[in-house]
């Protein structure tokens, strides 16, 4: 009887804790009979002073403004003491509460030699910070924690998330570490606080606590071939765990290509001699269809300053100088640094080249993740994007959609093997919108807008994919053609391209450009009408000497595919009706030849077929 009547008259006395009057309220400490001291000499966060409690002889202290910071003693998930911050002799003393084996309601407080871990409760932001220290206690003792510089939530967190907001319905003082993602609200300050996280969000004061130290690339991909870049670590480098990332899209990868090295996926499965991706290569990628291939480098991006191994000549490298893009001058350090050690840069149908005129060509900015042929005049300096500037990269994250692309039927299928034509224009009168095509035999294999004094002619070669298939082989020389934007019609002109060879830049400079037959003024194509056309349309031509006149229709491959007229005519003038009633919808070309005793004249007129 005299037992239990002792159990109760300590239940009485223990059972209900001691809880601060605001905050964290939820902290409802119960004294025990076995008690210790943790001691903090100086305490602040970010560098302001810890607003501090008055000394009432309690082991808690004394708030009567309610505005004074909260430190508590957690093990675990359960409070075993708290304070005001009260300050004795200028130092802080919390009192922690240990089991005693006596005590109700107290089996999950410490035993001598535990390890305890402390909160803080910033009363004026009403912020919980978590596992700002731990330090290891016993009973009858005091342990002393020199300072205590508060910046967010502590070394000593743990996986246990909860929401740190005070004024949350959903406020967790019990929790490991803060997560402001889990309040009841969604707050605008909420979000990836550490600078060194792939997702740090310079607006967010809290931590969601779900910064990302991996690096995310997406690489926006086109049917066909695509030169980009691997700038992070794997975990696995190897090759075939980087296609089996891609095979999750439900995508066929065809085969990469780097510098001498290559992987083909063929019917064996995966064969070649490329073993695993370097972060610092560049790689032609051909896939099956266009898609957005998100990639994430686990043990994060490459960073900036880091030195690219590199020999004379072509180098194939991949790019990543900060977040973004960055000017290609200033990437190769600077115009003066590029023009003594570098003969060019290409990308994918683009260029920048070293010329007397200086820099010249399209390739004004590099993007990350973008793969890039360096020409390099030497070996003997360390490479490093931005060079001597490498700390200092742009801060470009878009640029403005160019709106001259190309048409359609001007589209060339990118390949691994091209050349670049530099063809300088002097004082040929031309509109930006008329178009230099290069055709190998009758196939397209390059084309550009003549809308600049250097124009870069990009030339396609055969790279054994059947979309390159009649493209340039090595020793092949394209015909060059211009496209008249305000005739709608296709000129051959008297030009020879020098011998295509991959990565050959060839230069060329036009004064006059002639029409390959000379003599127009003998045939004359009055009108195509109406144009575009339904099924038919009316062709009106006029000749002024007797001679033979073919038309048809051709497909930009050069290919017949319906004859309209081929017969001996006298000098006049004629109107006839061209039928298409068996093409489906889409562009195609009227080729007119017109031989007489003295002249020949070939000319090629755009048409588009509506149904």
């Amino acid at each position: 009887m005299q037992n239990l009547l002792f159990y109760v008259l300590l239940n009485l006395l223990f059972s209900n804790g001691i809880a601060p009057d605001y905050g964290p309220t939820a902290y409802n400490v119960i004294t025990s009979t076995s008690q210790g001291f943790i001691i903090i000499n100086n305490l602040s966060i970010r560098d302001e002073i810890a607003i501090s409690g008055i000394n009432n002889n309690t082991a808690q202290g004394f708030c009567p403004s309610l505005n004074c910071d909260i430190i508590a003693i957690m093990h675990g998930d359960v409070c075993v003491g708290w304070s005001y911050s009260t300050e004795i002799n200028d130092q802080i003393y919390i009192t922690v509460n240990f089991n005693d084996q006596i005590t109700p309601n107290i089996s999950n407080y410490p035993y001598p030699g535990d390890s305890v871990t402390l909160n803080f409760f910033d009363t004026s932001e009403s912020i919980m910070y978590y596992g700002i220290a731990s330090v290891q206690v016993f009973p009858l003792n005091q342990v002393t924690i020199q300072n205590i510089n508060i910046q967010g939530d502590g070394e000593f967190i743990t996986e246990n998330e909860g929401c740190p907001l005070g004024y949350d319905l959903n406020f967790d003082p019990f929790a490991g570490s803060g997560n402001c993602s889990l309040c009841d609200i969604e707050y605008f300050f909420c979000g990836c606080t550490d600078y060194d996280a792939y997702n740090y969000n310079p607006n967010a004061t809290i931590n969601s606590n779900t910064c990302d130290y991996a690096f995310h690339l997406e690489h926006q991909l086109s049917n066909g071939n695509n030169l980009i870049s691997f700038p992070g670590n794997f975990e696995n480098s190897d090759i075939l765990n980087i296609v089996n990332n891609f095979t999750d899209y439900n995508e066929i990868i065809n085969f990469i290509l780097g510098q001498g090295v290559g992987m083909f996926n063929t019917s064996d499965g995966w064969s070649g001699n490329l073993i695993n991706i370097s972060p610092y290569s560049g790689y032609w990628l051909n896939v099956n269809s266009s898609i957005n291939w998100n990639i994430t480098f686990d043990r994060g991006k490459l960073e900036k300053c880091i030195t690219y191994e590199h020999s004379s000549g072509n180098n194939l490298l991949s790019f990543k100088w900060g977040d973004g893009y960055a000017p290609t001058l200033e990437a190769l350090g600077g115009e003066e640094f590029a023009t003594e050690n570098y003969n060019f840069i290409l990308g994918q149908g683009v260029g920048l080249f070293n010329t007397n005129m200086g820099w010249t060509g399209n390739l004004n900015y590099l993007k990350e993740g973008k793969g890039y042929w360096i020409n390099f005049k030497n070996s003997n300096f360390d490479f490093k994007w931005g060079m001597n500037n490498c700390e200092n990269p742009p801060d470009i994250q878009s640029l403005e959609k160019e709106t001259n692309n190309l048409p359609e039927e001007f589209n060339f299928h990118q390949s691994t093997e091209q050349a670049i034509y530099l063809i300088h224009n002097n004082d040929f009168e031309h509109t930006d919108n008329d178009i230099l095509l290069a055709f190998n035999n009758n196939i397209l294999v390059g084309s550009v807008y003549f809308n600049a004094e250097v124009i870069v002619l990009p030339v396609m070669g055969y790279d054994l994919t059947e979309e390159t298939t009649g493209y340039c082989k090595i020793g092949d020389k394209p015909k060059l053609k211009l496209y008249k934007s305000s005739t709608d019609e296709i000129i051959e002109l008297n030009i020879e391209l020098d011998s295509f060879d991959n990565l050959k830049i060839s230069e060329l400079k036009l004064t006059k450009l002639k029409y390959k037959n000379g003599l127009t003024s003998k045939f004359m194509l009055k009108s195509v009408y109406p144009n575009p056309f339904n099924s038919s349309t009316n062709i009106n031509y006029e000749i002024l000497e007797n001679g033979f006149v073919s038309i048809s229709i051709i497909n930009l491959l050069g290919e017949k595919l319906s004859e309209i007229n081929n017969e001996y005519k006298k000098s006049g003038e004629y109107n006839l009706i061209c039928n298409a009633d068996d093409l489906t919808s889409g562009i195609y070309f009227l080729r007119i030849i017109f031989k007489s005793k003295l002249n020949q004249f070939t000319k090629i007129q755009k048409i588009a077929l509506v149904k």
